[in-house]
């Protein structure tokens, strides 16, 4: 679970029949080691990790699996096991908050200025040349498409504003003329010989530093980047400054209305003058989009009814200390599929919180693989 080990293969090959002498977990095990400590995993090392694995049974190879993809699939989030292993770290990307009455009066006590951006709808990623990890702390094997042009931008950075040349930028990966589905189904199904691979976007919104500079002037070293480099994978997402006696719960909602009239998931808006933080639910960052929605847990199903017997007719959810049954918003194909295999967390939609502590039409939206951690707290 720990997110500075990174192994650089996605998931196990079949076993190639080659027989291994003497196999053990400690093997395995040395194994990864010696591949955490390289920069990268080659075809043969990516098939002798799989005979090794294989060679003691399907088992032991299902769960080096996991271990591969840092998710045990055992219903407990990295924060249950950091209160048994206090010693693993924590990866923490920075994210919003969506309570704008707490927000507004954070901007009157600081007096700053709002900066807003558009709510892209891809996978929140941390990249650097040759390193992509998601917000839960997985690695990301496919994105290497951004390699040459990211080496230009932190070179450009790290000439002109001596910016360390091993900082991570921060944004979101989409796919031209896609969705976040088709981000995700190509992120699952990574294949290192994929022919058409997707045109990935990647969104960048901020870098990642944490000297506590000010978002105004991350920001203007970005746009200053930008103006001198043409990229064809990588854009900047720009911002719209909002002076602070103009900054208000109505001008928020008109950004917001106007992003989704463009098909965008909504704003997210922060403090100008904020720095960055390893911090989820950062109280500098504002998340606006104009229905509720949760990250869950997902800790059960049950059986449909009518046209829908014998198949699923949704899944149970933990949202705070109440088990929540979503029912709606899945294709036949999900259902016949989560009947199979449960997903991790889901994203939840809904009307608000019910008087007994409930939520009220609660609605299905997708799996959520890039994350490890619910927002229901």
């Amino acid at each position: 679970m720990d997110f500075n080990k990174v192994f650089h293969i996605s998931e196990l090959d079949k076993p190639s029949g080659e027989e291994v002498s003497n196999p053990s977990v400690e093997k395995i095990f040395k194994f990864l080691e010696m591949l955490n400590s390289k920069s990268g995993a080659s075809d043969k090392e990516k098939q002798t990790l799989s005979d090794m694995a294989y060679a003691i049974d399907e088992e032991t190879a299902d769960v080096v699996n996991r271990i591969l993809q840092k998710d045990l699939k055992c219903g407990a989030s990295l924060k249950t096991f950091k209160k048994f292993f206090p010693l693993l770290p924590m990866f923490e990307v920075m994210t919003c908050k969506s309570d704008i009455r707490m927000f507004l009066k954070l901007v009157e006590k600081t007096k700053s200025d709002v900066l807003v951006s558009l709510k892209k709808d891809g996978v929140r990623t941390w990249g650097k040349k040759g390193k992509y990890i998601s917000r839960s702390g997985k690695e990301y094997h496919n994105f290497n498409v951004f390699d040459e042009e990211l080496s230009v931008l932190v070179n450009y950075l790290h000439s002109k504003y001596g910016i360390s040349k091993d900082i991570f930028f921060d944004g979101e990966v989409t796919v031209k003329n896609g969705n976040f589905q088709e981000v995700m189904r190509n992120v699952r199904t990574f294949d290192e010989n994929q022919e058409n691979e997707p045109e990935y976007v990647y969104n960048i919104f901020d870098v990642v530093i944490l000297d506590g500079m000010e978002l105004k002037y991350r920001m203007k070293m970005l746009e200053d980047a930008f103006s001198v480099h043409s990229f064809e994978h990588i854009c900047l997402l720009k911002h719209i400054r909002v002076m602070n006696k103009h900054v208000s719960a109505a001008v928020f909602k008109n950004h917001m209305n106007r992003a989704v009239e463009r098909g965008e998931e909504g704003v997210v808006i922060k403090l100008s003058d904020s720095p960055y933080e390893l911090k989820e639910k950062s109280k500098y960052w504002l998340k606006m989009k104009p229905v509720e929605t949760y990250d869950l847990l997902v800790v059960g199903k049950f059986g449909g009814r009518g046209r829908l017997q014998n198949t699923l007719g949704g899944l149970i959810v933990k949202y705070k200390d109440t088990e929540v049954k979503v029912g709606s918003g899945y294709t036949d194909e999900e259902r016949e599929l989560f009947m199979k295999k449960l997903p991790g967390i889901i994203e939840v939609k809904c009307k608000g919180e019910t008087e007994d502590g409930s939520l009220r039409e609660p609605i299905f939206v997708r799996v959520r693989d890039d994350k490890s951690t619910v927002t229901d707290e």
